[in-house]
């Protein structure tokens, strides 16, 4: 079991920027980025079904210390893709920002816990009457912001 999760399997970011100059030494640019984020073990506690078949094992319940999931939860890979037009001024004293978060709206977890399952998923240790608890669990997924536009503007003192 370990403290921290794993790194995410694949990740790729990808932007540009094209300016462009205007009349009097204004410029104007316009930027994109995408972002692809591939599954995530938010909690790498104990092996999943591929791990297991690669280590050799039969079934889960060969090996309880190994099978322990307690917390392991994987979230789903996801898109994202942002944008930004910037004016800037021909001094460079101030400029304004038009941007668009999460432009194709995509809905996905970011962070995500998984309470339960493994040995509190059955009520732990049976009792001695055998009676106890009904499996059980319960996942806390923390969502992203949806799609969002905006419009800063900044000014320079100095």
């Amino acid at each position: 079991v370990f403290l921290f999760p794993p790194r995410v399997d694949r990740e790729v970011n990808s932007g540009g920027r094209y300016e462009m100059p205007m009349q009097r030494g204004a410029n104007l640019s316009i930027g994109l980025n995408y972002s692809r984020l591939g599954p995530q073990e938010t909690h790498s506690g104990g092996l999943t079904a591929e791990q297991f078949a690669a280590f050799g094992c039969l079934s889960p319940s060969q090996n309880i210390a190994t099978a322990f999931v307690d917390s392991r939860y994987r979230l789903e890979g996801y898109d994202v893709l942002n944008g930004v037009v910037r004016y800037t001024s021909s001094d460079g004293r101030w400029s304004a920002s038009f941007y668009g978060n999460n432009l194709t709206d995509e809905t996905y977890a970011n962070n995500a816990q998984a309470f339960g399952r493994g040995y509190w998923g059955a009520g732990g240790p049976p009792p001695a009457t055998g009676i106890n608890a009904t499996p059980r669990n319960a996942i806390a997924e923390y969502r992203s912001r949806p799609r969002e536009f905006g419009l800063t503007f900044q000014y320079n003192f100095f």
